[in-house]
């Protein structure tokens, strides 16, 4: 039965990650998948903190990837290394259930690349920023069902799919994942949701969230760009960035991700959704005036 099972590589990128990474891989350790099964492999991205003497206390294979200050470089590092039919992904503050793998492969036997759920972990007093975290981060069904892309915090592919479309764009800070499963599914291969793939996150407080806009919007050009845009489409969706979420979408997302309790801090929630966008708009504007982005606007 052990031998009828694919061997698994599980891809995890860390950088700078000393407070959360040993449970991450403590939760790798406890999988219920058989141990000759399956590869852990961690890649350190120039970490300056205690993460590699960490790393090293635990039966996994460390990589460092020194020369690209990039999850997508680490990523596409631990891809040339993994020997698995099947590559999962997951990143270094996320804690993984323990029937994740097994989930992961009986998913995958009806598409080429699954994103799975991301459950997220609340501090004890839980704030309007972590509420708000939790209803748009890493929300693979809704990325799925929108663009056919996934996030890699949450992420199962079929190994071979590399050889035939290539790696990550290592280039980007953030949506690197979003373009490749999107380019993924644009040269015909099939992905799905599943919210048996569990995985568990914990949500953002306003420092790190707006943090998080920013880097996530120097990414929107990149994907927008690599998706087929026109300068007149990319314009469109900046301005629409601009405009305030109605809190009646609000209390759509909290009706269909959130808790209870959330209803109680609608206007909260509100306040911070309109200043995350900002952050985005900010990183959006940053990327427009990089080097790398001036001519995706016709630029000069």
């Amino acid at each position: 039965m052990k031998k009828d099972l694919p061997l698994i590589s599980v891809i995890m990128p860390a950088y700078n990650a000393e407070e959360t990474i040993e449970k991450a891989i403590l939760s790798l350790l406890n999988l219920n998948y058989p141990k000759e099964r399956i590869e852990l492999l961690i890649v350190d991205n120039n970490s300056s903190d205690s993460t590699v003497d960490i790393i090293g206390k635990y039966p996994v294979t460390l990589l460092q990837e020194c020369e690209k200050q990039s999850s997508y470089a680490a990523r596409n590092l631990g891809v040339k290394v993994a020997k698995g039919e099947i590559y999962a992904f997951t990143d270094a503050d996320c804690i993984v259930d323990v029937n994740w793998v097994m989930m992961g492969i009986e998913a995958l036997q009806k598409a080429d690349l699954v994103g799975g759920k991301v459950e997220f972990i609340y501090s004890e007093k839980k704030t309007s920023s972590e509420m708000y975290d939790s209803l748009i981060s890493m929300d693979n069904e809704l990325y799925i069902l929108s663009s056919k892309g996934a996030t890699t915090a949450n992420l199962f592919v079929k190994s071979s799919i590399f050889s035939k479309i290539g790696l990550f764009d290592d280039t980007v800070v953030s949506g690197g994942d979003m373009e490749w499963t999107i380019r993924a599914s644009n040269s015909g291969y099939k992905i799905e949701y599943s919210n048996a793939v569990i995985i568990r996150h914990p949500s953002r407080k306003f420092k790190d969230l707006m943090a998080k806009g920013f880097r996530v919007g120097t990414g929107f050009i990149n994907i927008w760009r690599k998706s087929g845009l026109s300068s007149k489409q990319i314009l469109s969706n900046i301005f629409r960035l601009c405009i305030p979420t109605r809190p009646y979408y609000i209390r759509k997302m909290v009706k269909r991700r959130g808790t209870t309790d959330m209803y109680n801090k609608i206007a909260q929630v509100w306040l911070v959704a309109y200043l995350s966008k900002l952050s985005r708009i900010t990183g959006i504007l940053f990327s427009l005036v990089s080097r790398r982005n001036k001519n995706c606007l016709g630029l000069k």
